[in-house]
């Protein structure tokens, strides 16, 4: 389906990750009158398209009057795909994006924990980790990107992850703000508070990532979704050990000079950043 061929409403979330982007997911998730998900959580079909893409979408579901939702976290740092959401923008007014800002110090540490834990690099200490892979701080530097979408010209809608109240999120109600949704029943019963539950991600074993990674890559998302939501198949992938985390106090230190820039630009914007560390 080309991208002028799809007049419905879509909230994009540009992201980051590691920053609530799974809670809001989960939101929507819950509200399937309100909300229509595609059938994996991160399409990151922006990265190579400026088109609609209704592979994604169930076809009895592309004419529905919900808000489709695309939670592809990573959109926030591909220059790429920021120029094919402007064009698909341009093509469709009927579009919303955002970005949900996590305090950068707690964003960076759950990235590096995540890495850890879900296997993706052998156990390595922080500042070890930083030696071979310093995009883990890198994608905290809000003020770097936010800079660079503004120059793009992409109007998006930044929010504080630490600002969001659970019983009424002031994300979701921008998004209902944004289509003219005056009433609407949010359904948030079994949506745990953010940082309330470790994600799931966190306990899988290295196979387990690796046969994700595998139905991903070869477009089997169907499948991918059924896995992960089976019960039984997830018990058999869990790990059975724990896993310790390598942080120094000067590290901390470290980041919460490294950081201060960040908390200052989005102040400068009019974002509450006060219950942020760094």
């Amino acid at each position: 389906m080309k991208s002028d061929g799809f007049k419905g409403k879509i909230w994009i979330h540009l992201g980051p990750g590691k920053a609530g982007s799974t809670w809001i997911y989960n939101i929507a998730k819950s509200n399937p009158n309100l909300f229509t998900l595609p059938i994996i959580k991160e399409t990151q079909s922006f990265h190579f398209s400026s088109e609609f893409n209704s592979k994604f979408y169930k076809l009895n579901d592309l004419n529905c009057e919900n808000i489709f939702c695309d939670f592809s976290n990573t959109y926030v740092f591909n220059p790429i795909s920021i120029s094919n959401l402007k064009i698909y923008r341009s093509n469709n007014i009927n579009t919303y994006f955002t970005a949900l800002l996590r305090c950068p110090l707690k964003r960076t540490l759950s990235h590096y924990k995540y890495l850890i834990a879900s296997g993706e690099i052998p156990d390595l200490s922080f500042r070890e980790l930083m030696a071979i892979e310093p995009s883990v701080l890198w994608r905290s530097r809000y003020d770097i990107h936010i800079e660079y979408i503004k120059n793009l010209g992409l109007d998006f809608q930044p929010f504080i992850l630490e600002e969001q109240n659970t019983d009424n999120p002031e994300i979701i109600r921008s998004v209902f703000n944004h289509f003219n949704i005056q009433e609407y029943n949010l359904c948030l019963d079994n949506i745990d508070k953010f940082e309330s539950r470790v994600s799931r991600n966190y306990f899988l074993t290295r196979t387990a990532k690796s046969l994700a990674k595998f139905l991903r890559n070869n477009k089997h998302f169907h499948l991918l979704e059924s896995l992960k939501s089976n019960k039984y198949i997830r018990s058999i992938f869990m790990k059975r050990e724990a896993k310790s985390y390598d942080i120094f106090d000067e590290d901390i230190s470290n980041l919460k000079q490294y950081f201060a820039p960040v908390k200052d630009y989005c102040k400068d914007l009019g974002l509450n950043v006060s219950k942020w560390l760094a």
